[in-house]
């Protein structure tokens, strides 16, 4: 597990297959996300169905996503392609200049 995280699972137990996909999945996030970001996932089953939640907190903002579905793989997919879009809107965002004037 990654030292910026925090990951939760409600209403299961992972199978070491499952947990090592998530853990990359996390990693993989931390890595393109802010230097000093702090990322907490929580995964719970209802039911039949999955629901994911996956935060990253930084200096830089707040970048949140939240998922379900009866497969925890494809909703960890989606949960994922949402965080990704928003940390490569900060990337061409954060060094747009707001009319500096020298």
């Amino acid at each position: 597990m990654i030292n910026n995280a925090c990951l939760k699972f409600q209403g299961f137990t992972p199978s070491e297959f499952t947990f090592s996909f998530l853990n990359k999945k996390l990693n993989a996030i931390s890595e393109e996300a802010p230097y000093d970001s702090h990322l907490s996932a929580v995964f719970a089953r209802k039911g039949l169905t999955f629901e994911g939640q996956i935060q990253v907190n930084a200096t830089a903002g707040k970048f949140a996503a939240t998922a379900s579905g009866q497969n925890i793989k494809e909703m960890t997919y989606r949960l994922v392609e949402q965080i990704q879009n928003q940390i490569d809107k900060w990337k061409t965002q954060r060094f747009v200049s707001t009319n500096v004037v020298a």
